[in-house]
């Protein structure tokens, strides 16, 4: 039986089976800002965090839009 390495959380450094990297933005630049290599926590928390602070951008810039 064949063991499988375990791998690394960029973020937090926790051992996964299995790790998940974000779809960016369109400004994003790679060369500034790498990406890191995500468990699904992580990930799930960053995309949440994405998803809030479009969210906020748009309702700053359009007056009451609650």
């Amino acid at each position: 039986m064949m063991m499988s390495e375990k791998l690394h959380c960029e973020s937090c450094g926790s051992e996964v089976d299995n790790l998940r990297r974000a779809m960016v933005d369109a400004d994003y630049n790679a060369l500034n800002e790498p990406v890191p290599w995500d468990c699904n926590r992580c990930y799930e928390e960053k995309r949440t965090q994405r998803q809030h602070k479009r969210r906020g951008s748009v309702s700053e810039s359009v007056p009451n839009l609650r």
